[in-house]
């Protein structure tokens, strides 16, 4: 039956990819038939219920995969992650939010969900993004890509002089800020555009340029 089980998952993971959903979620209520603790069929059959609106019953599966292995919070939230980018791409910002709003209606201190739960946001509400970054941040989110988003979020919000002391107060001399992250390029008129992979510290750099001449 375990054999059996995988064989499904495995299908239903390739209907995924094709965006065939009612039939990966076919067969991943096969799989889970077959093997109903397996705890990351329930993930995967949440995140397609989700993606196809089913929001209520997605976040049932996740509850009950967490409840099967609290450990796999952190690899679940990055499952959800390029598909929310590809929303971000799209122009679809409240598609993307929608799925982070399902994951944090079982784990509301999740703090990666949060993090990212805010940077999906950026485009449609900055201030509720700010607030949803800095909670990530108290809740032990600690990627600089955090810091960076909350530095744009007051640029948007027309803080500047606040989004300065957060940036002078960052040593981009540190190892740390050159990790890379998916960010938001911003141009003088505030239009966002999503830009995958930039090193945190050249992005702040550029943040800067646009807050001195706001700023002027």
């Amino acid at each position: 039956d375990l054999e059996y089980s995988r064989g499904f998952a495995d299908r239903a993971e390739a209907y995924e990819a094709l965006e065939r959903y009612d039939e990966a979620l076919a067969d991943y209520d096969h799989a889970i038939e077959l093997d109903p603790e397996g705890t990351w069929y329930l993930v995967d059959r949440g995140r397609v219920r989700i993606v196809t609106g089913h929001c209520e019953e997605g976040a049932s599966d996740i509850r009950r995969a967490l409840e099967l292995d609290a450990e796999v919070a952190d690899e679940m939230t990055s499952s959800f992650a390029p598909i929310a980018i590809k929303y971000l791409r799209g122009n679809e910002a409240a598609a993307a939010v929608s799925l982070y709003e399902a994951i944090l209606s079982v784990i509301p201190g999740d703090a990666t969900a949060r993090n990212n739960y805010g940077f999906c946001q950026l485009p449609l509400d900055p201030n509720l993004a700010l607030n949803e970054l800095e909670l990530a941040s108290n809740l032990g989110y600690d990627h600089p890509v955090n810091l960076a988003n909350r530095v744009l979020a007051l640029h948007l919000l027309g803080r500047n002089q606040e989004a300065l002391a957060l940036y002078t107060a960052l040593d981009l001399e540190n190892t740390f800020f050159t990790a890379t992250g998916t960010v938001w390029l911003v141009d003088d008129d505030h239009v966002l555009q999503l830009c995958s992979e930039m090193s945190i510290d050249k992005y702040l750099r550029s943040l800067l340029l646009l807050m001195r001449a706001d700023h002027n």
